[in-house]
């Protein structure tokens, strides 16, 4: 008999010792990959939430041998503690916030953990030796005076650290925000034309690159006054809606599209912008230069390189593919450990006569759908299985 498995997206990952450490996208589940054999641990979920629960985190930093999760959904900023196998949670200040009130970035300077608002207005400093919380409003206070009919996103969650100053492309206005870590002064830069807005920012060693969060010009900009404008492709243009992340991947800079199937590639030596059909749910670049990047089949693409420090060539390149899936069972024990269950008859899936594998996705869509049965045309011979227990 075939064992079923299920794919497993990544909402938020990070690295250390040679594995990531994951969120998932649509479980409530951390886990880590081995990058040496790919194999898949799961490590714990996250205390107190449903186990269909889908961004619970906004981004995930580790700090020594602790996980850091900064808070989405949930109301606390997590950690993890990776030898006690611990959680300890710290609750945040209630406050008006936009969308889900969520927190994209994360940072860890030294002691401190500085997590970036993209719908909280505040950038919260977590100090891990005192075990104090600083919440720094005033940025927030200058975007929205400057802004104040708007209700969008103050951050998306891509951002460029270069040594201990930060750099936050705003999703309301043509500006970007230059924070200090270590003085926690900050600074609005404008940048671009009026009227535009950000939706992200990355580095390529020599120039930033802010991604349009509608249907305006890819920026590029030195950092100081020179600024030049890429437009972008004509089948992007007409569409106001579109929203771009951004990411440099050590040969050219990557503009995933966030509600587009398809993704925009500057070649930064060519200076040309192209388009690529390949849809990517995940696309980061650690500090280390390792770069991982998701596709919808789950499938998670790990790519190191090592630069030459003049002129940022590539000396060493590798790339490998790890399946990011887990067997039915194995999910089940997990859960049932923990008194948490979406399982019923031993299964989590909606079987059909065609195959043994059910995406994540396909069965959180039947799940939501009301537990009807599919019409025999279909080919089903099962039934739905989905069972929620806080």
């Amino acid at each position: 008999m075939n064992k079923k498995i299920t794919k497993i997206p990544v909402c938020r990952c990070t690295y250390q010792e040679g594995k990531l450490y994951c969120l998932a996208k649509d479980f409530n589940l951390l886990f880590s990959i081995d990058l040496q054999d790919g194999s898949v641990d799961l490590m714990d979920a996250v205390p107190g939430e449903d186990v269909l629960s889908s961004y619970l985190s906004g981004s995930i930093a580790v700090w020594n041998h602790t996980l850091i999760l900064a808070p989405n959904k949930t109301k606390k900023i997590w950690l993890y503690d990776l030898i006690k196998k611990q959680w300890n949670g710290l609750p945040i200040k209630e406050t008006d916030c936009r969308e889900s009130g969520g927190f994209y970035q994360t940072y860890v300077c030294h002691d401190k953990v500085f997590f970036a608002g993209g719908g909280y207005p505040a950038i919260l400093c977590l100090d891990m030796k005192n075990n104090t919380c600083e919440y720094i409003t005033e940025p927030y206070k200058e975007m929205i005076d400057r802004n104040p009919d708007s209700d969008y996103l103050y951050f998306r969650p891509n951002g460029v650290r270069i040594e201990d100053t930060l750099y936050l492309a705003s999703c309301l206005d043509n500006y970007v925000l230059t924070f200090d870590m270590a003085s926690l002064e900050h600074q609005w830069i404008e940048v671009g034309p009026d009227g535009y807005t950000y939706s992200g920012i990355a580095w390529d060693g020599s120039h930033f690159w802010l991604s349009p969060r509608s249907n305006k010009d890819i920026i590029r900009w030195d950092g100081r006054e020179n600024v030049k404008a890429y437009p972008l492709p004509d089948e992007f243009r007409q569409h106001p809606e579109y929203v771009w992340d951004a990411c440099f991947d050590g040969r050219q800079v990557v503009f995933p599209a966030v509600n587009h199937e398809k993704n925009l590639q500057l070649d930064t030596e060519k200076d040309s912008l192209h388009v690529y059909g390949e849809h990517y749910t995940l696309f980061k670049r650690f500090d280390n230069g390792i770069v991982i990047r998701q596709t919808n089949n789950a499938d998670l693409t790990v790519t190191t390189e090592k630069y030459s420090v003049e002129k940022y060539s590539v000396e060493k390149y590798s790339e490998r593919v790890f399946p990011v899936s887990i067997e039915a069972d194995q999910l089940r024990r997990f859960y049932e450990e923990r008194n948490l269950s979406i399982y019923k008859e031993n299964t989590l899936y909606y079987e059909t006569a065609d195959s043994q594998i059910l995406s994540l996705k396909g069965f959180l869509n039947f799940a939501n759908s009301g537990f009807q049965h599919r019409p025999d045309s279909e080919g089903t011979v099962g039934q739905a299985i989905w069972e929620k227990i806080r």
